[in-house]
């Protein structure tokens, strides 16, 4: 049997395989009943090289980036978006197959859920925005002091035209597009948090590789200062892998230092632990260093 056991201030957590090869969690002695329960326990914050693709790849990276936090925040959210998901599923098999009047039916059931949830899952995701903004804010000022980034603004694409009123609005304005496709094309699946310069313009497009980087460090310390605020009595662990690998000496350790000041366990991996260890001497100092032989 392995078995591990953690302290996190009142949180006891311990996890284990036992003989028979079940997994099993403990959350202050009781069973978790899902993955979910115990990720909100103890939320984990992972930054690796994704990370650093946030504003250059598609919007899926900045949904899942995004939704981390709206789910460690809002803990019916996930319900809801799971909700949603299977009901796009169920829409989109339909259209795909062949839509005809007698699935009228059908679609309309459909549709009243992924509306109901739909809607639901976007004003989890504004109230979380807002209170993202809040928290990005002075990170933004700073880095425009210190760094010489430019002023930057985000701005929230729900997924779905303006110029419509509502989500069932957008949906039946597309449904004979959706029909020509054989998908959904609009509703919370195609949320998108574009980061745009305050003059106008894609932020990718002008920011350089090294500004690009530190900005979604930005991203995810906002993130982190809004969790200590909304759930204070939380402790936060975050895993960083491979940082040196994607960061220059200055940039590694301003970001080492800024997670170490928010997160209650900072986990780094890195095949080259001195680089860590000495653009943070003081952190050094109290730091304890794990080597895992291949």
């Amino acid at each position: 049997m392995l078995f591990a056991k953690g302290q996190f201030g009142t949180l006891a957590l311990s996890r284990g395989v036992d003989k028979d090869s079940a997994d099993k969690a403990l959350i202050n002695g009781v069973p978790a009943k899902s993955a979910s329960e115990l990720s909100q326990s103890l939320p984990t914050m992972l930054i690796n090289a994704d990370t650093f693709r946030l504003l250059e790849d598609g919007p899926d990276i900045r949904r899942q980036f995004f939704d981390w936090g709206v789910f460690h925040v809002e803990h019916h959210f996930v319900n809801e978006l799971k909700d949603y998901k299977r009901a796009l599923k169920q829409r989109n098999n339909l259209l795909r197959k062949g839509y005809h009047e007698g699935l009228r039916s059908t679609e309309q059931a459909i549709r009243k859920v992924m509306i109901e949830k739909g809607e639901s899952v976007m004003r989890s995701r504004v109230l979380f925005y807002e209170a993202f903004i809040d928290s990005l804010k002075p990170l933004l000022d700073e880095a425009v002091d210190i760094f010489g980034l430019p002023k930057l603004k985000l701005r929230l694409k729900q997924g779905w035209p303006k110029s419509t009123n509502s989500f069932s609005e957008a949906l039946d304005s597309s449904f004979q597009r959706d029909i020509d496709r054989g998908a959904t094309t609009v509703g919370p699946h195609r949320f998108d948090l574009q980061i745009e310069l305050e003059q106008g313009g894609d932020a990718k497009d002008y920011l350089s590789r090294g500004q690009t980087k530190r900005l979604a460090i930005m991203l995810k310390l906002a993130q982190l200062d809004l969790l200590a605020k909304q759930r204070s009595e939380s402790s936060v662990v975050v895993l960083a892998d491979d940082l040196p690998a994607e960061l220059d000496k200055d940039q590694l350790a301003w970001s080492v230092e800024a997670l170490n000041q928010r997160a209650d366990q900072l986990f780094i991996t890195t095949v080259d632990a001195r680089s860590v260890l000495e653009c943070v001497p003081e952190i050094a100092k109290k730091a304890q260093v794990f080597h895992v032989e291949h």
